[in-house]
């Protein structure tokens, strides 16, 4: 009876096991460590007449990294990255710039956006082709909001690579981008 029961216990620890690794799978795949400012970043409120502006780059477009920057404050940012602005609350412009086709050509997205005081807002890039011809297609780029719960949940998974006060880089994790080239 005793060796009966030290079999079904062993065959329930490897079941568990097994699922515990298969979870480990599916879960979000994270590029870099969380740094002290990572862990701060990801619990921001925004100051007195101040808003917060988070962009997150999910998944990379096969170039490396690009740049993102709001009212010229920029970063570079590859896949499963994110950058946090702390801007006075008004009217500001967030841009990506991505490498064209070629190595001469530059594709930017822009968007104007408005951050009220206090407000905590979620921006993310999608692409789109636009139909030139039968045969003739090109990759377009937006700037989107993402929803509060979509934008804490990927900025909780991503790593912070540039943190922004007022306009100055306060945080920059450049091992993190070069370990993602």
């Amino acid at each position: 009876m005793k060796t009966y029961l030290m079999s079904i216990y062993t065959i329930i620890m490897i079941g568990i096991s097994v699922l515990m690794l298969s979870g480990c799978s599916s879960a979000p795949k994270v590029v870099g460590s969380y740094t002290q400012e990572d862990i701060d970043a990801k619990s921001l409120t925004p100051a007195q007449g101040n808003a917060l502006i988070y962009f997150f780059y999910g998944r990379g477009y096969g170039w490396g990294n690009v740049e993102v920057s709001l009212d010229g404050a920029s970063s570079l940012i590859n896949e499963q990255m994110y950058v946090v602005w702390e801007v006075p609350a008004g009217k500001h412009t967030l841009a990506m710039i991505m490498p064209g086709q070629n190595t001469l050509s530059l594709k930017i997205a822009k968007k104007s956006l408005n951050a009220p005081a206090g407000s905590i807002q979620f921006y993310r890039a999608v692409s789109y082709k636009k139909e030139e011809s039968d045969t003739v297609s090109e990759l377009l780029y937006q700037l989107i909001p993402a929803s509060d719960s979509d934008g804490k949940e990927f900025v909780r998974a991503y790593s912070l690579v540039s943190w922004f006060r007022d306009g100055e880089r306060i945080y920059y994790n450049d091992t993190l981008l070069n370990r993602a080239e």
